[in-house]
């Protein structure tokens, strides 16, 4: 995991904003990690569940709708479709009306796999985020969403300008 070194941070809206991402980070992959050891007695990883329950609910995707919706790489999801496969929770077929295009679909075996654990990973995830009071968890959603909302704003040229001012400093 890599961590900012807030202390390098020139002015106090970076060394916040630094340690907002880093709480964010360190929050999200404190949590992954914690499911992840929670769903290990069903050898399946949080990622791998995340795809498993998606084709569930949705029906077959073509890997990057499924990338788009899990927010994710194309090429993780390249691996976890293939890990998927392997342990016959889904298949890879030939688009119908797109030749070009391979869809993900979820086996009976997969299915299965994702109705058992659907309600399982509801109460871990209620489990984890009772550590926040209900308003927390509404203001926490609420930001989070906001953030998720919010155009990146720069673009390289400013980026690239800012950099530079902060250099001559």
């Amino acid at each position: 995991m890599f961590r900012y070194k807030i202390k390098y941070a020139k002015d106090e809206d970076a060394k916040r904003a630094l340690a907002v991402y880093d709480g964010l980070r360190r929050a999200t992959d404190t949590i992954e990690r914690w499911l992840d050891r929670q769903l290990e007695e069903f050898e399946v990883t949080m990622h791998q569940f995340a795809l498993l329950d998606l084709l569930r609910r949705r029906g077959p995707l073509n890997q990057v709708t499924a990338c788009e919706a899990l927010h994710d790489g194309e090429s993780n999801m390249a691996f976890l479709a293939s890990t998927l496969e392997k342990r016959g929770w889904i298949e890879r077929r030939v688009d119908a009306n797109d030749r070009r295009n391979r869809m993900l679909h979820v086996t009976p075996e997969g299915r299965k796999l994702a109705a058992i654990l659907a309600p399982l990973h509801a109460c871990l995830i209620r489990a984890q985020v009772s550590a926040l009071t209900r308003r927390d968890q509404a203001a926490l959603h609420r930001l989070c969403e906001k953030l998720a909302d919010y155009p990146s704003g720069l673009v390289l040229g400013e980026l690239l300008s800012l950099l530079a001012e902060q250099a001559r400093e």
